[in-house]
């Protein structure tokens, strides 16, 4: 704690100041004042937790001091040491919030006392300030990625609500572009998770001094560790793309790593936050095509490289999410099931690299997760875009990343699972079994478990990599897809077995999850 003296006499500061072992006991005295105007422009200056005043002082006395300081930082300790025992001092004292009230001459071990008991108090508050600092960034996070992942329909009203609580201000017909940026995995090896975490703070904050002149944003940690910025544009603004190109120059030049800027379009109203991040996306895997360490904006894309098929997303999540498990069974059925439907819908091959350096680096992020590198389960010398390339047919590359998932999933045995894991191992289980109830929620499973809801969400978002929202969405759309493929059954009936009652409500959440109702994707199926 920071410590000022404020007393007019020189050689009680002196003493106070030499007495005292302040470093022993935590404190650091930065400053001496011989009156109130003084201190008062001390504490204006420099960052003050616990000031020590006289008060009777030329110019500005102790008691006026107090009053000034408390009102401007009302969470500064102040003790009032004083030759001055009148009660109405003392009365005075307290109801400008001053913490205690000795006389001079002071006795030593009571003084200790009464700064250590500050300084008590001052950790126990800063502590709680952190705790509830963190929480509020963990929601704010949570709400910006619920806004760019998207999901079932939620209340706009609502989310700008919870937004505007954290500081995040969006109107919802303003127009919106989203970048996500992501520190190459596959050049560098990054062993320590620190390390980690502090370059992407450290890119996140080049982005947000860059940025700032140019329109309004805001910059947040996304999925699969990457940097997500959601900037709100003018009607018909552009940012000049040397901005994006800027920034990989600088984090190249002073952090010594190569990123890249997938840029998505602008699109106007909150609900293509989703899409506009969905195209930055899509043009992050084209840089494995394109061999770009740089920017990749999508409205540059040949119109092959941005027709993603038939094929979700949502299998390489479950991927992931069997990988976690251990589930290894899994894993090879799911890689068998990639190469089939490569093979069925004849993909090119750029699109096939795609799919298989996404794989890659689910793994590699996988693998840091665990605590290894890729020394610990390849070599030094792992290079998979290299390797993928000199892999002769769709069979050698489907051996190839079978056996790189198999050391991973090696890997991962070793370590014992935590009480954390177990709990969202039993969430993604009671989901599968469940899924056909309507009223299932999160808040349904976690009372079904007896334990808290925002508890639940972040141990499954740690654990599975997704939100457990939205892992229930896509296990109710996968299987609602399966039944409808059997063309036997009933919309409506289907709706209901997948826990919708209303039959339109669950046409409109299969045409935003898939890109194409269920009467559409009935008709497909009779084509085929």
């Amino acid at each position: 704690m920071n410590v000022i003296i404020v007393d007019d006499e020189t050689m009680f500061r002196e003493r106070l100041r030499k007495e005292i072992k302040w470093e022993h006991y935590g404190f650091h005295v930065v400053g001496e004042a011989k009156n109130g105007e003084d201190a008062l422009e001390q504490c204006k200056s420099r960052h003050i937790d616990l000031a020590l005043v006289d008060i009777y002082m030329p110019f500005m006395n102790g008691l006026e001091l107090s009053k000034h300081l408390k009102d401007m930082y009302p969470n500064m300790g102040i003790v009032i040491i004083t030759a001055y025992s009148e009660f109405e001092y003392a009365k005075q004292a307290i109801k400008y919030g001053v913490s205690d009230y000795l006389l001079k001459p002071y006795d030593k071990e009571e003084l200790v006392l009464t700064l250590l008991k500050i300084k008590a108090r001052h950790d126990e508050m800063t502590k709680s300030q952190k705790i509830a600092e963190s929480y509020k960034k963990s929601m704010r996070e949570m709400h910006l990625n619920d806004l760019v992942i998207g999901g079932e329909q939620k209340d706009r009203e609502a989310i700008l609500e919870q937004l505007a609580e954290y500081g995040v201000h969006f109107q919802e017909e303003d127009w919106f572009q989203v970048i996500s940026i992501e520190l190459n995995p596959v050049k560098y090896n990054w062993d320590q998770m620190k390390e980690r975490l502090l370059w992407k703070f450290a890119v996140m904050n080049i982005w947000d001094e860059l940025s700032e002149e140019e329109c309004r944003q805001v910059s947040f940690y996304g999925d699969e560790d990457r940097i997500v910025s959601i900037m709100v544009l003018e009607e018909g603004q552009k940012l000049d793309p040397d901005l994006y190109r800027r920034l990989c120059e600088l984090i190249e030049k002073y952090l010594k790593i190569p990123i890249t800027i997938g840029v998505g379009q602008p699109h106007r109203g909150l609900e293509q936050i989703e899409k506009s991040y969905q195209e930055s996306i899509l043009a992050l895997h084209n840089r494995f095509r394109l061999m770009n360490e740089g920017v990749v904006f999508y409205d540059q894309l040949a119109p092959n490289d941005s027709n993603v098929g038939s094929y979700s997303l949502f299998v390489n999540e479950e991927i992931l999410i069997h990988l976690r498990m251990n589930e290894w069974e899994a894993i090879q059925d799911k890689l068998v099931k990639v190469q089939a439907y490569i093979i069925e819908n004849k993909l090119s091959l750029d699109y096939i690299f795609v799919i298989y350096m996404g794989f890659i680096s689910m793994c590699l992020t996988y693998l840091e997760e665990l605590g290894g590198s890729v020394e610990d389960v390849f070599s030094a010398d792992f290079y998979p875009y290299l390797e993928l390339k000199r892999q002769s047919s769709i069979g050698a590359i489907h051996s190839w990343i079978t056996d790189i998932f198999k050391k991973v999933a090696a890997y991962n045995r070793v370590s014992k699972p935590s009480k954390s894991k177990n709990i969202a191992l039993a969430a993604k289980g009671y989901i599968e079994a469940e899924y056909s109830k309507e009223d299932l929620n999160v808040e349904a499973i976690a009372n079904h478990f007896y334990i808290n809801a925002g508890y639940l969400r972040g141990v499954f978002k740690k654990e599975m990599g997704l939100q457990i929202s939205k892992y229930l969405l896509n296990v109710r759309m996968q299987r609602a897809k399966e039944m409808l493929k059997q063309n036997t059954i009933k919309i409506a009936e289907v709706a209901l077995m997948v826990g919708y009652s209303d039959p339109g409500h669950f046409s409109k959440v299969f045409k935003k999850y898939f890109g194409y109702s269920p009467r559409e994707y009935e008709s497909l199926n009779r084509f085929s």
